[in-house]
């Protein structure tokens, strides 16, 4: 009961990472466009009079964060610094940040295939132009991780019945 006694706890939330955009989007904010026991499809529109959207499929559980980007240029945002993007090879990224954590980043086109080495991440986060596919963010909480996050990388669970 002393002046010394802790009267409160506090613990920060800090974003490792998030998938956002280079270009404006609707002021409408986000809109779930489907929803289920197991998730939730979130889209994000471009302004009135384009085309432009991100799909995120959110589910319980999910090893990678997904954004099927149509018309929009990516850009990976951190409330850290992003120390390292470092093509491994086509349409694999490694990341790291200033806390320490090592992320996967997969470029995947419409098509199902990684993209080719005309895409690339300026080190600042955003992707050089437009893309047209997945957009995928996976940690990789031991070294052995790399290897199964590439290989499944492709598979999108975009659906439930």
């Amino acid at each position: 009961n002393g002046a010394d006694k802790i009267r409160y706890y506090f613990s920060p939330f800090v974003s490792e990472f998030g998938l956002s955009a280079v270009e404006r989007a609707s002021k409408e904010g986000q809109v779930i466009v489907k929803e289920g026991l197991f998730g939730v499809h979130v889209e994000v529109r471009g302004p009135a009079g384009t085309q432009r959207k991100i799909l995120f499929p959110i589910y319980s559980g999910m090893s990678y964060v997904s954004g099927f980007y149509t018309g929009f240029t990516p850009k990976i945002l951190s409330d850290r610094t992003l120390l390292v993007i470092e093509r491994v090879s086509n349409g694999i990224w490694k990341l790291l940040n200033n806390g320490g954590k090592e992320f996967r980043l997969y470029a995947i086109n419409a098509s199902g295939d990684f993209a080719d080495d005309s895409f690339d991440f300026h080190p600042n986060g955003t992707m050089q132009k437009t893309f047209e596919g997945w957009i995928r963010l996976a940690e990789v909480q031991a070294p052995g991780d790399r290897q199964i996050l590439d290989f499944h990388a492709p598979a999108v669970l975009v659906d439930w019945q």
